[in-house]
C-alpha cells in the first residue's frame, strides 16, 4: 500500500515502537512456555550425553600424552639416542622432553641401583638427583635457561627409588603401567606414575623404569576448565570409592603433621567436603552397591541440596590399567534456563533491531532516492528526455522529485523542438534551434576560433558576446573543476576530448569559475562531434544545463544523513564510559566535526563558588586550546541567568556585547558563539551543571536552527552522561568505605579477622604458584587479664592500641599485614619471608615493646607489658591449606608461653 503524500520517517519509527511494546510481551511468555514444556527434557538429556562424551575424550587425550612421553624416552633408549650410563646426558634429555611436554608434572628415570633423576615442574623445572650409596637422600637444584644444574637448594630424605610405587609396578607388570596415587617424590603433593620398564636392546637386561608424573591438582584444573563445570560437577572415583580429581575448589585428600611429618589421607567420594560430590556419591553407591559394580553408563535424576540434578556415571578405563568411574552431574534448572532463555533472548534481540532497522531503512530510503536520481539524470544525459523519478511519499525527498521531474518535461519539450528544425538550413536551423532554449549551447569550429552561442549560454556563464569572442569553452582562463571538486585539466574538457578524438562526450558533471564574476556553477556537459563528407571533425556542439540547485540539494542530504550517523556515533561513544575525562574529551571532538567548529569547550557551573570554569576544550586551532585558562563568576552575568533559565544562546557578533565580564573572552575569541545549557533533573527540581560552547572563527557562518537542534541534542546525552558519572562515583566511594569498616578492627585500626583470613588464603595461593616462603607470627598480650583487673578495661583497650601502634611502625613492608586475631591477640602475615627474616621482626617487636614501657604492676615476669610470640614458616602448597601454619604458629606461641613468656618460639611447617 503506497503511504499518503507527507507522512514522515519519524511516524514510521513511532508506528513500529507501538507494534513492538503490544507484541513482545505475549509473544515471549507463549514461546518460552512451550519451548520448556516440549523441549527441555530432550535438550537435558542430550546435553548431559554429549557432555560426558567429550569431557572422557579430553580426559583420554590427556593422560595418553603421559604414556606417549614415557614411549619415546623408551624409544630414545632402543635407538641409542639415550645413554642411561651417562647421567649428565640423562639430565639434559629429561629437561628437553620436559621443555616439549608442557602438561606434565614431573619426567623421571631410576635405575636398580638407587640412582635418580627427574625434572619436575612444581613451581618452576627443577633437577632432582639420588646417586648411590645414599639412595634415600633428594638433592635439589635449580637449572638455568639451557638446562643446566645451578645451585643446589634443599636436601630431603625419601624412600630408596627401588621401593618407590611406580618403580615396583614396572618391575611387577613388565610392561608399561599407571602407578597408583602416592606423593609426589620429594614434594608435597600426590600424583599419579605412568611408568615403563627400560630394556637393553642386546642384552635383554632390565636397565631401569622411567615415570611420567600427573599432578592430581592438573586433574582438578582440566575438569574445572570444561565448559559445563559452571553449570553442574564433575569428578573421577577409583572402584574403591575414592575420589581422584573434582571440577570443584574442595581437596581430594587431607594433609595432617605429626611426628613432623605429613601424613596423607584420600578422602572417599561420599566423605566429600562438597555437598553436591557428597549426595550424588553416597547415591550412586547405594544404587549400584558400590562404585566397582558400575560397567556400563547410566542416568540418574537425584535430588541435591542444590536441587534437582542429572547424573550419568560411566566407566573410565584404557589399555595400562586405568579403572575409574567418570560422574557427570548437571543441574536441570541451570540446563532448562539454558533452553528456554533462547526464545526470550533472541525476541529481545529481535525487539532492539526492529527500531534499528526502521532507521537503517530509512537511511536506505534516502540513498536508494539518491541513486535513482542519479542514474535518471544520467540517462536523461544520454538523451533519454523522457525519464522520469518516482516522488517518494517523504516531503523533503519529494520536493526535490518533482522538480527533477519538471525540469525534464521541459527538456523534452525543447528536444521535439530541435527535431522539428532538424531539416532546416545550417544558419537558419542553429538560430531557431539555441535562441529560444533554456540549455546553453556553444558550437566550436575545428580549424577556426570563432565560437557561436545562444543567449542561455551567456546567461549560464555569466558573460557577455564581447567577453565569449576569441575564447574556446576549455579556455585557461576559465577555472574549471571536477564533480568532486578537483581542479580539471584543459585537456580533459569535454570539447578538447571530441575535438582530438572526435568521440561524443556525454553526461559530464563540471563546475566552471567565472574569471570576471568569480561566480561559481556547476553544469551538466555534452559535447557531439560532427563531420564532413570524408569523416573529419568539422565543429563540436557542446550543450549544458545549470545543475547546481540539484548538486546543493545533493550535497545537503548527504550532509543529513552524514551528521545523523555521526550524532549515533557521539551518542553511543558518550554512553559507553562512566569517566567524565574521557566523555569530554571524546565528545568535544566528535562535536567539531559534526558542527564545523573552530573549538570546543565544557564548562561547569560551580555553585559553590559562584563561578563558571572550563573543564575541557577542543579546537582546530591552536588558540582555541586556551579557552580553559577563563575562568567568569556568576554575579552580575547577564549571560549565566540565560543560561541557568535553560536558554539556548547564540551571540552573532560578540563585539557587541557591553558586559566587561566577556569582553577579554570575546577579544581573544571572535567570532559566532553557541552556549547550549547542560542540566538534568532532581526532585528539586532541573539543576544546571554548566554549558557546551561552540564558536566559529569567521562572522560569515553563522550558526543555523539544525545545528543548534544538534548541538541540543548532544548537551542532553552530556548532561546524562555525567548524572550517571557522578552516580557511579558516589557508589564508588560508599563502595570503598563499607569496604575499609568490613575490613578493620574498630579498636585498634588495624585490619581485622576477616581481612586476615582472606588475605592469607590469597598469599598462600600466590606463593604456592610462585614457590617462596610464607611465615606467620602469633603474638600475645603476656597476662592482659591482669591489667583489666589492676587499671580497668578502657586501659586495656588503650594498652592494645598503643601495642597495635607500636607493631603497625615496625612491621612496615607493604605487603606485610598486622591484623587483630581476637582479644589480646594479633597476628602478623609476612610474605616471602624465610625463618630468619621473620626472627628478625620478631626481634624488632621485643625491642619496641621494651621502649614503649607500658606499666603492668601486676605482672610478675617484667613491670610492663611484653608479649609471648610463636613463628611459623612453610611453603605453600595449593593442596594443603593455611590452617595448618596457623596451626604450627599457635603451637609455637604456646611453647613460648609454657617456657616462661615474654620470648618467641619458631616452628618449621
Amino acid at each position: 500500500m503506497r503511504l499518503q503524500h507527507g507522512c514522515s520517517i519519524r511516524w514510521l519509527w513511532t508506528v513500529a515502537a507501538v507494534l513492538q511494546l503490544l507484541g513482545t510481551a505475549g509473544v515471549l511468555g507463549y514461546w518460552a512456555d512451550r519451548y520448556e514444556r516440549h523441549t527441555v527434557p530432550h535438550f537435558s538429556h542430550q546435553l548431559i550425553d554429549e557432555t560426558s562424551l567429550r569431557i572422557a575424550t579430553k580426559l583420554e587425550s590427556y593422560l595418553a600424552i603421559a604414556h606417549l612421553m614415557g614411549q619415546l624416552i623408551e624409544q630414545d633408549v632402543a635407538d641409542g639416542r639415550l645413554n642411561l650410563e651417562n647421567m649428565r646426558q640423562v639430565e639434559q634429555h629429561l629437561w628437553s622432553r620436559m621443555q616439549t611436554f608442557g602438561s606434565v608434572s614431573s619426567l623421571s628415570i631410576g635405575q636398580s641401583q638407587g640412582n635418580l633423576r627427574a625434572v619436575t615442574r612444581l613451581g618452576h623445572l627443577q633437577l632432582l638427583k639420588i646417586d648411590a650409596p645414599k639412595t634415600n637422600q633428594i638433592q635439589h637444584y635449580s637449572l638455568s635457561a639451557n638446562g643446566s644444574p645451578q645451585q643446589l637448594q634443599d636436601i630431603t630424605t625419601t624412600l630408596p627409588v627401588s621401593q618407590v610405587a611406580w618403580y615396583q609396578k614396572a618391575i611387577a607388570t613388565q610392561h608399561p603401567t599407571w602407578s597408583p596415587i602416592t606423593p609426589a617424590l620429594g614434594y608435597t603433593t600426590l600424583s599419579m606414575y605412568a611408568s615403563r620398564p627400560l630394556i637393553d636392546p642386546v642384552t635383554q637386561e632390565l636397565q631401569g623404569v622411567v615415570a611420567v608424573g600427573i599432578e592430581l591438582e592438573l586433574l582438578n584444573h582440566l575438569l574445572a576448565a570444561m565448559k559445563t563445570s559452571t553449570v553442574g560437577t564433575i569428578f573421577l572415583v577409583e572402584p574403591n570409592g575414592l575420589i581422584v580429581a573434582s571440577s570443584t575448589t574442595t581437596p581430594t585428600f587431607t594433609a595432617t603433621l605429626a611426628n613432623g611429618k605429613l601424613q596423607y589421607k584420600r578422602i572417599a567420594a561420599v566423605d566429600s567436603r562438597d555437598d553436591s560430590v557428597r549426595t550424588i556419591s553416597r547415591f550412586l553407591a547405594n544404587h549400584h552397591e558400590g562404585f566397582q559394580n558400575i560397567e556400563q553408563g547410566t542416568l540418574h535424576r537425584v535430588h541435591t541440596p542444590e536441587g534437582i540434578q542429572l547424573i550419568h556415571v560411566q566407566p573410565f578405563q584404557d589399555q595400562y590399567g586405568l579403572r575409574w568411574r567418570l560422574v557427570t552431574a548437571l543441574s536441570e534448572t541451570g540446563i532448562a534456563a539454558m533452553g528456554t532463555a533462547q526464545w526470550p533472548v533472541g525476541l529481545s534481540i529481535l525487539v532492539l533491531l526492529v527500531p534499528l532497522s526502521v532507521g537503517v531503512l530509512a537511511t536506505q530510503w534516502k540513498r536508494r532516492f539518491i541513486t535513482q536520481l542519479s542514474r535518471a539524470t544520467r540517462l536523461a544525459l544520454q538523451g533519454e528526455m523522457d525519464v522520469r523519478v518516482e516522488v517518494p511519499p517523504q516531503r523533503d525527498l519529494g520536493n526535490v522529485a518533482e522538480a527533477f521531474n519538471q525540469l525534464m518535461h521541459q527538456l523534452q519539450e525543447q528536444r521535439q523542438r530541435l527535431e522539428q528544425v532538424d531539416r532546416l538550413p545550417n544558419a537558419q536551423r542553429f538560430h531557431n534551434l539555441v535562441q529560444n532554449l533554456d540549455v546553453g549551447v556553444l558550437v566550436h569550429q575545428a580549424h577556426s576560433s570563432e565560437v557561436l552561442s545562444n543567449p542561455a549560454a551567456l546567461r549560464l556563464l555569466g558573460l557577455t558576446e564581447a567577453q565569449l569572442a576569441g575564447t574556446v569553452a576549455f579556455d585557461p582562463q576559465w577555472a574549471m573543476l571536477r564533480e568532486d571538486g578537483s581542479p580539471l585539466p584543459d585537456e580533459e574538457h569535454p570539447v578538447a576530448i571530441a575535438l582530438a578524438t572526435g568521440e561524443p562526450r556525454r553526461n559530464v558533471v563540471m563546475g566552471v569559475i567565472n574569471p570576471f564574476r568569480q561566480a561559481h556553477v556547476w553544469l551538466s556537459v555534452n559535447a557531439e562531434p560532427q563531420y564532413d563528407a570524408e569523416g573529419h571533425v568539422l565543429q563540436v556542439v557542446c550543450t549544458f544545463s545549470d545543475i547546481s540547485d540539484l548538486k546543493h540539494v545533493e550535497s545537503a542530504l548527504r550532509l543529513k544523513i552524514e551528521r545523523e550517523q555521526t550524532l549515533n556515533r557521539v551518542i553511543q561513544v558518550i554512553h559507553n564510559s562512566l569517566n567524565l575525562k574521557d566523555i569530554f574529551s571524546t565528545a568535544a571532538q566528535e562535536v567539531v566535526e559534526l558542527l564545523r567548529a573552530d573549538a570546543v569547550a565544557i564548562v561547569q557551573y560551580v555553585n559553590t563558588r559562584d563561578r563558571w570554569v572550563t573543564v575541557h576544550t577542543h579546537g582546530r586551532r591552536a588558540r582555541g586550546a586556551r579557552a580553559h585558562e577563563f575562568q567568569f563568576t556568576d554575579q552580575g552575568n547577564p549571560l549565566s541567568q540565560r543560561l541557568r533559565q535553560l536558554e539556548t544562546i547564540q551571540i552573532t557578533e560578540p563585539e557587541t556585547l557591553a558586559d566587561t565580564i566577556h569582553h577579554r573572552l570575546v577579544r581573544a575569541f571572535p567570532g559566532p558563539w553557541l552556549l547550549v545549557p547542560i542540566h538534568y533533573g532532581e526532585q528539586s527540581g532541573e539543576r544546571i551543571w554548566g554549558c557546551l560552547c561552540l564558536l566559529r572563527v569567521q562572522a560569515a557562518h553563522q550558526w543555523n536552527e539544525d545545528e543548534c537542534g544538534l548541538a541540543e541534542v548532544i548537551a542532553a546525552q552530556l548532561a546524562i552522561a555525567i548524572q550517571q558519572s557522578e552516580l557511579y562515583q558516589r557508589l564508588e566511594a560508599a563502595n570503598q568505605q563499607l569496604e575499609h569498616l568490613a575490613t578493620i578492627d574498630g579498636l585498634t585500626q588495624v585490619a581485622n579477622r576477616r581481612r586476615f583470613d582472606d588475605y592469607l588464603q590469597q598469599e598462600w595461593l600466590r606463593l604456592a604458584r610462585e614457590q617462596r616462603s610464607l611465615s606467620l607470627i602469633l603474638c600475645d598480650v603476656d597476662h592482659f587479664k591482669a591489667y583489666n583487673d589492676t587499671y580497668g578495661h578502657q586501659a586495656g583497650d588503650v594498652c592494645l592500641i598503643r601495642i597495635a601502634q607500636t607493631i603497625s611502625k615496625t612491621v612496615a613492608r607493604p605487603a606485610d599485614l598486622l591484623a587483630r586475631y581476637g582479644g589480646e591477640e594479633f597476628v602478623i602475615v609476612l610474605p616471602n619471608t624465610s625463618t630468619t627474616g621473620a626472627v628478625h621482626v620478631v626481634e624488632k617487636i621485643q625491642q619496641a615493646m621494651r621502649s614503649l614501657s607500658i606499666l603492668h604492676a601486676s605482672s610478675p615476669i617484667q613491670p610492663y607489658v611484653t608479649l609471648s610470640l610463636g613463628v611459623a614458616t612453610t611453603l605453600p602448597n595449593s593442596n594443603l591449606s593455611p590452617q595448618l601454619l596457623i596451626e604450627v604458629a599457635d603451637h609455637a606461641l604456646y611453647q613460648a608461653k609454657s617456657q616462661g613468656r615474654d620470648r618467641y618460639a619458631v616452628l618449621s611447617l
